[in-house]
């Protein structure tokens, strides 16, 4: 009774380890979390799959803070931002237009005025889009106006059955099977303080049986 109740004792803490070990690795940076002044959908935007925001003021600047909710943002939709690589930014626009077609996987933030078609009259605004088309789009069709400026953070390639390569199709302000960064997909293989809690793990687990099997063999 005594070896099982230490058995028991030893394959909880490793299984408690394990999660504990996860969350340690991956626990991310503090996020700068930016002010919802109303709700994004997907019909605002033209072949949007996912978007994030409205969020208060313009977050399309340089600014440590606004690159940290713009990290944020983006992350919501799928997409892990390094915070300064950008395809485009353009500025005084009447539509969403970029210098090059879009096709594919498209992360896109749009900045809007506080005029009467925004999207919250009276305050300036940010959404957060991904667009997917397998359609070269010269131009987006958006629901407000009130334009200011909009920012192509990324393009990717759809898959065959569409979506990003590994990742899913969220809905309005939800993240995908997987976010993805500018260089594809992020990481599936474990950090090495996972698999030392792993090693540890299974450790423990083999020292729990080989006492049993000697306590059963005497």
């Amino acid at each position: 009774m005594k070896i099982v109740s230490v058995r028991h004792l030893l394959l909880a803490g490793a299984v408690m380890l394990l999660p504990a070990a996860a969350q340690a690795s991956s626990k991310p940076e503090d996020v700068k979390i930016p002010k919802t002044v109303s709700a994004c959908e997907l019909s605002d935007l033209q072949a949007a799959s996912a978007c994030s925001g409205y969020f208060a003021g313009n977050l399309n600047g340089g600014k440590d803070d606004k690159i940290a909710a713009s990290k944020y943002a983006l992350d919501l939709i799928g997409y892990t931002w390094d915070g300064k690589t950008i395809v485009e930014k353009i500025d005084k626009i009447d539509s969403i237009a970029f210098s090059a077609p879009l096709i594919g996987v498209n992360f896109i933030s749009i900045h809007y005025g506080g005029g009467k078609d925004s999207p919250f009259k009276g305050d300036d605004t940010t959404g957060f889009y991904r667009v997917e088309t397998s359609t070269a789009l010269t131009q987006l069709a958006t629901r407000y106006g009130s334009l200011s400026n909009a920012i192509l953070y990324a393009t990717l390639p759809l898959n065959p059955g569409g979506g990003i390569p590994g990742g899913g199709n969220p809905g309005s302000g939800g993240p995908g099977d997987g976010p993805v960064d500018g260089g594809g997909l992020g990481s599936a293989v474990p950090e090495p303080a996972v698999w030392a809690q792993l090693i540890m793990g299974f450790g423990l687990i083999g020292f729990a049986r080989r006492r049993r099997m000697a306590s059963v063999a005497a």
